[in-house]
């Protein structure tokens, strides 16, 4: 279960913390300012680190799938509507926004779509008082609540999956080969790859900034990886 608070009361009725914790671990997931951010878990499950692997990886392969879709089918038909209003590669359009906010309750935001020649198309967005005319207003509604509601959902989703399995992979890591290991071959050129779901993930030796060796990712999650024997 993906969380960033725990109310014991609702999924531990009967006991208390200590019991809990015999039993569960929370493990951490990243920026704690971007939603769910860690992983509730039994600890008998880590008894199978493999299975729990591949569990997680098949988790955050869907959640990039279903984001993946969401903005092949909703979000870029939406742009390329705003697009085709735009006059020499620049469209605005207005939008009420409905989160919380400090400020004056009438305030609007005017989006700006345009076109780049070095990034493309992009957007920006300033605060402004309640236009008289609301220009394309029921389109920047629209893209209002589209990113704030369900991009940002899709989006954090996929970094927490991120986070998570990459905890999880390092901690599988170090379980194969720990400190002790390192320490006594700290100039081995040895390279891991872990393969989950057809996705290859790779570590190698590397020392921080104290001359310590530690394991490091330097391929995450690819499927490309050509062999070639000369």
């Amino acid at each position: 279960m993906l969380h960033k608070t725990i109310s014991l009361k609702k999924i531990w009725p009967k006991g208390n913390w200590q019991d809990f914790d015999k039993k569960y671990e929370s493990s951490y997931a990243g920026d704690v300012n971007m939603g769910c951010s860690r992983l509730l878990l039994r600890k008998n499950r880590q008894e199978n680190l493999p299975q729990l692997l591949n569990d997680i990886a098949r988790i955050y392969k869907k959640a990039q799938k279903q984001y993946e879709n969401w903005i092949e089918n909703v979000w870029n038909p939406l742009k390329e509507e705003l697009k085709s209003l735009a006059i020499d590669d620049k469209v605005f359009f207005y939008a009420k926004p409905t989160h919380d906010y400090t400020g004056e309750p009438d305030q609007w935001w005017l989006y700006e779509y345009s076109k780049s020649e070095q990034f493309g198309w992009g957007y920006s967005f300033e605060w402004v008082n309640e236009p008289e005319v609301k220009l394309n207003y029921e389109l920047g509604q629209k893209f209002y609540d589209l990113d704030r509601r369900y991009q940002s959902k899709f989006r954090v989703r996929v970094y927490i999956l991120e986070k998570i399995l990459a905890y999880w992979l390092e901690k599988y890591v170090y379980n194969l080969y720990g400190n002790k290991w390192l320490n006594q071959n700290m100039f081995s050129e040895k390279l891991i790859k872990i393969t989950l779901h057809g996705d290859e993930y790779w570590y190698k030796i590397e020392k921080n900034r104290y001359d310590v060796p530690l394991w490091k990712n330097f391929i995450w999650q690819s499927n490309n990886t050509e062999e070639i024997n000369v």
